[in-house]
């Protein structure tokens, strides 16, 4: 379908909508086989040029309600009716539609194993074995239509790795084996920090595969339907490295031509790193004419080149016509599911969903809050129907998205949530300190770019600005959903007031050496080191205090924890105490009942929380004395940092650390604090 102008997909969508409405008259009428209605009259009146897409279309939803009456289809009966198609296309398309009470014919299963045993077996052929030449194989990450991807270890070099694996039964598809060695190529040209590194590429057993670094991280599509939409700071963050990577492929003529959120990885330093070069081609170069003839292939096998929630529309027309501004189309939709949690477009099937990146208006942009009217136009500008409209390249949405993260936000237009192409300007009689800045030196202004590029905003609050704080009432707590458990060496610190004395969790990160601050009438950290608990807590002097503000830090440094009350350390003593292996997660004023054992399940915070900070290294000396900080931010060795005064959107809390992080709330409210 790769060749079809628009009018010719909207006539293939005009008959496929036909046949639908003759299919339902068909289940209403009982389902008989002798009066299932052939797609023969729906495509004999359609030009030639079309006739193949058009049966290509028409046939799979004729075997799709077969299979669903119970009806047994031969491959050689669609063969015999429609000789100019080939037959992997029914192969194929059979395959997609099995079921678990599908009746296939022996001619159709000896030429197409039936999809989940091919998957079983596939795996299991190399879950059996234990490497892959010079790699150890840990383990399975996770499969596709392609092939197994693995964790592994290579054996001199002690280097995790992950290993892509085409399936067994797909060897023999050229164009899919020509598909997975373009990739091979295209990822073995580029050397760049938002890329994917490829380490090394053979075959075994007729199997190719491809050796990649092994990132540590999850995927934007997964993130997103985990966390819920990106705040407007955090996706741009995400889409400037992703353009970061294109422009450099781009560079070196490559065009992606499957960009998506499952292809771009974000891993646990915030960074994201572009997978999947399956689909990418080489311009200008001597290599145009073989990929030119692969695609085509893939074209005639009836396989859509691209992914089509996020692909441009000259390229569903003709993937042929891809260049760097179909990457940014597709760069402009991500954008848009990163922001709002949906892809721009979502038709009932692959061609009306190519239909609608066509010819429908491009969505506004609803987002809770609203965004910068700027990001939203860059938006609808990278969304352009025609590629000429669009950003002329990477370089340019970068520099667009990089001025947007400099921006004044008191002086930001935000795009309205009812309606995104009227901007509303918010704020726009700053506060009288903001005006004296302006007024000052250059140097004053300089001074405040680097502090909101650096996310120290907070630092600059007006006199009158109310402080805000997160209140527990001993039934809440916020969720940080993580990756791994805490460092090898680190620094927990609170700015805190409680209220209540009962034993509690007040920040605690699980999984692996899980580590928590606690308080049982006196402040405490615990650490499950290498399986063994470890405990260091202030000795009880007197009533606990309650009520007042103070700065808390709590310190491991492979040997020792250690605890600091408002800068001041603190003889420690040690307890027997109950710990047990968790799963990762990090929670603020206790921790989810349903993650840890009785009692600790009910460990929960009474009191405000001002600010919360995490480093991946000691701050503080065992003997060192220091001037508490009145407000946490951002510095070398941050991993995790929330300022209270960031309001919630929808009750989850921005981290200001730069590493995504989103934190959900439950049972707690913002409230002003005089401190």
């Amino acid at each position: 379908m790769g060749d079809l102008t628009t009018e010719q997909l909207l006539l293939i969508n005009q008959r496929c909508d036909e046949y639908e409405a003759a299919l339902r008259d068909w289940q209403r009428d009982g389902t008989s086989p002798e009066s299932f209605p052939p797609i023969e009259p729906f495509v004999e009146t359609v030009p030639q040029e079309i006739y193949q897409a058009a049966v290509e279309q028409l046939i799979g939803l004729e075997i799709q309600y077969r299979i669903e009456s119970g009806q047994t289809i031969l491959v050689s009966e669609l063969v015999d009716r429609f000789p100019d198609v080939s037959d992997g296309i029914f192969i194929h398309l059979l395959q997609e539609s099995l079921s678990g009470a599908t009746r296939l014919a022996d001619d159709v299963a000896t030429k197409a194993p039936d999809a989940g045993e091919t998957d079983e077996q596939d795996v299991n052929a190399f879950e059996l074995a234990t490497s892959i030449g010079q790699y150890e194989l840990l383990g399975k990450l996770g499969g596709g239509g392609m092939g197994v991807v693995y964790q592994a270890v290579h054996r001199s070099m002690k280097r995790d790795v992950a290993i892509k694996i085409m399936r067994g039964d797909l060897i023999n598809r050229r164009e899919l084996k020509q598909r997975f060695h373009r990739e091979v190529t295209a990822v073995a040209k580029l050397s760049h920090p938002n890329i994917v590194t490829a380490y090394d590429a053979g075959e075994v057993e007729g199997r190719p595969y491809l050796v990649t670094e092994l990132v540590d991280g999850m995927d934007l599509h997964h993130y997103v339907k985990r966390h819920g939409p990106m705040p407007w700071q955090v996706a741009i963050r995400s889409i400037i490295d992703a353009a970061e990577g294109l422009k450099y492929a781009h560079g070196q003529r490559i065009i992606h031509r499957d960009i998506k959120p499952g292809n771009l990885l974000l891993n646990h330093e915030g960074h994201v790193k572009i997978l999947d070069l399956g689909l990418a081609r080489l311009t200008e170069t001597a290599d145009t004419n073989d990929d030119t003839n692969a695609t085509a292939q893939l074209t005639h096998t009836g396989a859509v080149v691209g992914t089509a929630a996020f692909m441009a529309p000259e390229q569903a027309r003709n993937t042929r016509d891809a260049d760097q501004r179909s990457d940014i189309y597709s760069l402009g939709c991500v954008l848009f599911y990163l922001l709002t949690g949906k892809p721009p477009y979502r038709g009932e099937s692959i061609v009306d969903t190519l239909l609608l990146h066509a010819t429908a208006p491009i969505p506004a942009l609803i987002v809770p809050g609203g965004v910068p009217s700027r990001l939203g136009e860059l938006v609808q500008e990278m969304m352009a129907k025609s590629p000429a409209d669009r950003p002329g390249s990477m370089n340019d949405i970068i520099e667009r998205l990089t001025a947007l993260q400099l921006e004044d936000p008191l002086e930001t237009e935000l795009a309205s949530p009812d309606r995104a192409s009227a901007p509303v300007v918010t704020h726009t009689d700053p506060p009288e300190f903001f005006g004296r800045l302006r007024a000052a030196s250059g140097l004053l202004l300089g001074i405040l770019v680097f502090a909101l590029s650096a996310g120290l905003f907070s630092w600059f609050k007006h006199p009158d600005q109310p402080n805000q704080a997160v209140q527990f009432d001993g039934s809440g707590y916020i969720e940080i959903p993580m990756q791994s458990g805490p460092p090898e060496e680190l620094t927990f610190e609170m700015i805190v007031r409680i209220d209540d004395a009962t034993l509690c969790n007040p920040l605690c990160w699980l999984g692996g050496n899980w580590t928590t601050l606690f308080h049982n009438g006196n402040w405490g950290i615990a650490r499950f080191e290498q399986g063994e608990p470890r405990f260091a807590v202030v000795p009880g002097e007197g009533a606990p205090v309650l009520g007042q503000w103070q700065h808390i830090a709590g310190t491991w440094d492979g040997q020792t924890l250690r605890i600091f009350v408002d800068g001041q350390p603190v003889a420690q003593q040690s307890m027997d105490f109950e710990l047990q292996p968790t799963t990762p997660g990090l929670f603020i004023g206790g921790v989810d009942p349903q993650r840890l054992w009785q009692p600790h399940d009910q460990r929960f915070f009474t009191g405000l929380i001002d600010a919360v900070r995490i480093s991946d290294r000691v701050l503080y000396g065992p003997d060192e004395s220091f001037s508490p900080p009145e407000t946490l931010t951002n510095q070398a060795g941050v991993v995790v940092l929330f300022d209270f005064d960031q309001p919630a959107e929808n009750g989850r809390y921005v981290d200001q650390s730069g590493n995504a992080l989103i934190g959900t709330a439950t049972n707690v409210q913002q409230v002003a604090t005089p401190r």
